[in-house]
């Protein structure tokens, strides 16, 4: 009766407990709502205090005989499964309160995290409470903290950010992504964990009748044999799924990824591995040369020439790379084993960003390699490129404080004030400040900075006052209204702990970016409706816009639009739409509104591609002869093969060529056709507009790079430094000025 009473009083604190938490998340953005945040802290402590309680009843029972202990074993796992009820039904009950997206999805993670943590975990506090005499909560806890270790094991020594873990479950990695996938991966881990749980019951029982004096042993050798078998087939089960791990996608090891991707290639410092399939031999040895031009430039610029090679994994796409390492569209970099993890396509734009976080890696921290703070992490990769987003950093971080936008720019060099603020402001400010440190201090004080986190000593001044002299600096920048409006679509956009429904919303425009790119238009138009009935994003909005768009359904697209950008609130992040609004208009042959809509996105100079796009459009709108004749290139769904051969007809018009021709070679450098690129852009009739002659004779260059012809190269170059209109394109056609020779200088 007394057992019976402790235990009531064991369950009674767990539930309490655990409702404690569930009420404690209730007050947490990402926390507050039946998603996978909540269903992964509660797996970690539900798994946990169920353990401890399976302690507590293994002492107030003290199973002696085989029906006692699975009676133990049942008991504790039927309370333990009706205790986890509580923190469900706590925050089920806040979806009065907070939006809940997707009820059904968050159960099913609930359900796929919680539960077999649960189970694990019970099963690891038994066979804790049969080895251990006295210490058993220490045991169970130090076994815990093992096996959770081994999400930093898995993280820290292979090139996969993600880990499937027994008590955690899918550690998805710390990542810009924000959608979530590998739920049917998760399903099958959590299959084999509920088996390994089962082994570690066996696993007790066995102990239990051979080393247990105070355990019956009345049963025959027989039933003690089965346990003995049964332990032994399951053990090699779970081995052999661990060796299969890379197969099914539980893990992915450096050896596995080199055998996906199949191509390797060893440089004076680079061990690149790359998509054979998808790399060509001619493309391959661009590839090595960029990355030691990048090498000596960054060895230059750091004053550092690393002792060990850099290893480089080329993905061929992000859904590649997603399912080997667990990123998508985040390219990252492990400095302590001297990785680097790319997308093949953001090789031209990411890969000295990455590399410059491997080249400082002797000057971090020991072991490591990085930085005391992401501040200074990111911000000393950023401050390398000097440019983002056509802007100088500090043009950028001026538009940042003059918007209003005012992050605790100190916090941002802590431990976790980096990632407190919108990861676009937090990058560029951060780059801004760590520039301005170099610039003004020298690169030898910044490194030590790099190593230590601590400023008085280098500087003779605090962060604070650091952040003050940088501010100033700042705001004797001069400001346009343009740049202001740029800056607002930009950086005026909140992170990921205030938004709604993040985890579902983005692999809702997930799917409907994956239906519009296989050109299920109808479909892709229902999906963006959903997701935008749940909750207002910006990717869902420009979805719905794009899909009216290509049914046809211009009216409608151009009422939708013209909603949208009404409303102040959002107009700022919303920008680009004026391009979908300006097609609509177009389609109906309204040129003059289309021609003021493109004109106001150029005005707002987003970017170089926008701008070329906006170009284009107004030097055909600008002409009678053109406006109806490129419609079904700008308006309809033409493939890449339909596509040049409705330039090929075009261009024999006189009225059309010129236009018709720049087009066709900007399609023939999408597919990588150098000849082509060259044939057609080269003795191009000079264009009115400045952008696009700036982007001619940059694609002209390019191609010349590709061919081997760095002299022509250089050549083309130094004409579009003629047409550049901001400091950015001017820095950029300067480095491959300084690429092109230091390649020939290298290959003489």
């Amino acid at each position: 009766m007394m057992s019976r009473t402790i235990a009531r009083k064991s369950f009674l604190i767990l539930a309490i407990a655990l409702c404690v938490e569930a009420l404690v998340c209730t007050q947490i953005p990402l926390l507050n709502y039946l998603g996978f945040e909540f269903s992964f802290l509660n797996a970690l402590v539900a798994g946990f205090l169920c353990g401890l309680f399976a302690i507590s009843q293994w002492k107030n029972l003290k199973p002696s005989t085989d029906h006692e202990y699975w009676n133990y074993v049942q008991s504790t796992l039927g309370a333990s499964l009706v205790a986890i009820l509580v923190p469900l039904l706590v925050i089920s009950t806040n979806a009065a309160f907070v939006k809940n997206c997707s009820f059904t999805l968050g159960f099913r993670l609930y359900i796929l995290y919680v539960v077999p943590s649960v189970v694990f975990c019970v099963s690891l506090a038994t066979v804790s409470s049969v080895a251990a005499h006295k210490y058993k909560r220490f045991l169970f806890t130090f076994l815990c903290l093992c096996i959770l270790g081994h999400i930093l094991y898995v993280t820290l020594t292979r090139p996969q950010i993600f880990a499937f873990n027994p008590i955690a479950g899918y550690f998805p990695g710390f990542t810009y992504d924000e959608t979530l996938g590998g739920e049917v991966r998760l399903l099958v881990y959590r299959v084999s964990t509920i088996a390994a749980s089962a082994v570690m019951f066996t696993l007790a029982v066995v102990m239990l009748k051979f080393f247990a004096s105070s355990f019956e042993r009345s049963q025959s050798i027989k039933r003690s044999l089965h346990y003995v078998a049964a332990l032994v087939v399951s053990f090699a089960v779970c081995i052999g799924l661990y060796r299969m791990s890379d197969e099914l996608g539980l893990s992915s090891s450096a050896g596995f990824i080199t055998k996906q991707l199949g191509g390797v290639r060893y440089t004076q410092h680079f061990k690149i591995i790359y998509p054979q399939k998808s790399v060509t031999a001619t493309r391959l040895r661009r590839i090595i040369l960029l990355h030691e031009y990048l090498y000596d430039q960054l060895s230059e610029e750091w004053h550092v020439s690393p002792r060990r090679p850099i290893t480089v994994f080329i993905y061929g796409s992000a859904g590649q790379k997603e399912k080997l390492i667990g990123a998508a569209a985040t390219d990252f970099t492990k400095p302590w084993l001297r990785q680097v993890n790319i997308n093949l396509e953001d090789l031209g734009g990411a890969l000295k960003h990455e590399l410059v976080h491997v080249m400082l890696a002797e000057e971090g921290l020991p072991f490591l390699g990085i930085a005391p703070n992401a501040g200074l992490i990111e911000g000393a990769a950023v401050a390398t490129q000097r440019f983002e987003y056509d802007e100088s950093l500090h043009q950028l971080a001026a538009q940042i404080l003059a918007l209003g936008i005012q992050p605790d720019v100190a916090k941002m060099f802590s431990v976790s004030g980096f990632f407190q603020s919108y990861p676009g402001v937090s990058y560029v400010l951060a780059g801004s400040f760590c520039r301005y440190l170099i610039d003004r201090y020298g690169v030898g004080r910044f490194k030590e900075l790099y190593g230590t986190g601590h400023y008085r000593p280098e500087y003779r001044k605090d962060l604070d006052s650091l952040v003050a002299d940088w501010k100033s600096m700042l705001r004797s920048i001069p400001l346009s209204q343009q740049e202001l409006a740029k800056a607002a679509y930009l950086f005026k956009r909140q992170p990921i702990y205030g938004r709604e429904c993040v985890r579902v919303i983005a692999n809702l425009n997930a799917d409907t970016r994956k239906l519009i790119g296989q050109k299920k238009y109808e479909a892709a138009l229902a999906s963006a409706e959903w997701s935008l009935s749940l909750t207002r994003s910006v990717d869902a909005v420009f979805q719905k816009s794009f899909a009216l768009l290509r049914l046809g359904h211009y009216e409608q697209s151009v009422d939708f639009v013209e909603h949208e950008l009404a409303d102040t609130s959002v107009r700022a992040s919303l920008l680009p739409l004026r391009i979908t609004l300006g097609d609509a208009y177009w389609a109906l042959d309204n040129f003059k509104e289309a021609t003021r809509q493109f004109s106001l996105v150029l005005d707002d100079s987003l970017n170089t591609s926008i701008n070329e796009a906006m170009a284009i459009r107004l030097e055909i709108l600008s002409r009678a002869a053109s406006r109806t004749e490129f419609k079904p290139f700008f308006l309809s769904d033409l493939n890449d093969s339909a596509s040049v051969a409705f330039l090929e007809k075009l261009k024999d018009n006189p009225a059309l060529d010129p236009l018709a021709r720049y087009l066709l070679g900007r399609e023939y450098a999408v597919e990588g056709k150098d000849n082509q690129v060259v044939r057609e852009l080269r003795d191009l009739a000079p264009l009115e507009s400045s952008i696009l002659e700036y982007l001619r004779n940059s694609r002209i260059a390019s191609a010349m790079y590709d061919l081997g012809d760095y002299e022509r190269a250089k050549l083309y170059s130094w004409r579009a430094l003629n047409h550049v209109s901001n400091d950015a394109q001017l820095y950029q056609l300067e480095d491959f000025l300084l690429r092109c020779t230091w390649i020939q200088d290298h290959l003489r």
